[in-house]
């Protein structure tokens, strides 16, 4: 039995990372597109959180033209 702590856990604790699968059916003769999305949320200041996300997208339905796009986004979210 191995138990390990990390020093600087309790600084992460209010952190918040995960990753999702999207496939969406398109209707119409539209191709299907599907999306993966990583995200990581931390505290920066009491109430007010940031969120860091990247999208990569296979096939986007309403662009023919490209075939796989990336989309990165911040967000910045408070609660009252």
């Amino acid at each position: 039995f191995l138990l390990y702590d990390p020093p600087l856990l309790h600084l992460l604790q209010n952190d918040l990372i995960g990753v999702a699968f999207n496939w969406a059916d398109a209707t119409n003769g539209v191709r299907d597109e599907y999306n993966v999305e990583g995200f990581y949320r931390f505290p920066l200041f009491p109430r007010v959180d940031m969120t860091l996300s990247y999208q990569y997208v296979i096939n986007p339905a309403l662009d023919l033209g490209i075939d796989r796009a990336s989309v990165f986004s911040l967000r910045i979210r408070t609660t009252f």
